[in-house]
């Protein structure tokens, strides 16, 4: 059924919501994180290494082979080092390119994201304004449908009981047209707040699916599988689980 309700939101906390629950915000923030651990690999690049090397050697040292098999296997001659190999490169200009391409590519990255997290607020509070502006016209319309409605109560009575000095035909004509004009005037009236409901509750629509709140809205669970994708409407207070 079509939201008649009067809006009451606040324009903060929509807002507010819209940056925390928006799907497109969410993939661009998880994106942003995922360059970032770009940008540390390309730093580390950057940075001189430190190793730590340990080796552990078993040989054998008799004039035939087998002896000197066994000898290895029972560990009679070992060799051990454990040491540090510190490596600076002399020039790191790929790497250090890479470095700053990263950092800009995410800097970039940031800042189309700013811009879009204001291009949202921006929508809702004009699509905010919009609903006000919508109620407004809704409100209109079905004051303007009673008032039909009156006028077609009143045109009936007057067709239907002329008063006496307008019961000549010329008469019964311009009441009847008084009336056809009443009855046209309230089907204009229904569909004036037909049209006026529809847009306020594509309104309503439109900050939800910005808000990132229009599946939650209408109870609807998404299930998807490698086979197929479906979803289904959960009825109002079941268990979302329990049809997944």
């Amino acid at each position: 059924m079509p939201e008649t309700q009067r809006p009451d939101f606040d324009a903060n906390s929509v807002v507010a919501s819209a940056l925390d629950g928006n799907l497109d915000i969410q993939r661009r923030r998880r994106e942003i994180e995922i360059k970032r651990t770009t940008v540390v690999a390309a730093q580390n690049q950057t940075l001189p290494q430190l190793d730590l090397q340990a080796l552990h050697r078993t040989s054998g040292l008799n004039d035939n082979l087998g002896s000197s098999l066994r000898q290895m296997i029972g560990y009679q001659f070992n060799d051990l080092s454990l040491g540090l190999q510190y490596s600076q490169p002399v020039g790191y200009r790929q790497a250090k390119s890479r470095y700053q391409t990263a950092r800009l590519e995410v800097a970039r990255e940031a800042a189309l994201l700013t811009a879009f997290e204001r291009q949202l607020g921006f929508d809702i509070l004009s699509s905010l304004n919009d609903l006000k502006q919508t109620y407004s016209r809704n409100e209109s319309s079905i004051r303007q449908l009673e008032q039909a409605q009156k006028w077609v109560q009143l045109a009936q009575l007057r067709y239907e009981d002329p008063p006496l000095k307008a019961a000549g035909q010329e008469s019964l004509l311009v009441l009847l047209f008084d009336y056809q004009t009443a009855i046209q005037s309230k089907v204009d009236a229904i569909v004036q707040v037909a049209k006026a409901l529809a847009a306020h509750n594509s309104v309503l629509a439109t900050i939800d699916e910005k808000r990132g709140a229009l599946l939650s809205k209408w109870n609807i669970a998404i299930d998807a599988s490698y086979e197929d994708f479906a979803f289904t409407q959960v009825p109002v207070g079941s268990d979302p689980n329990a049809l997944r």
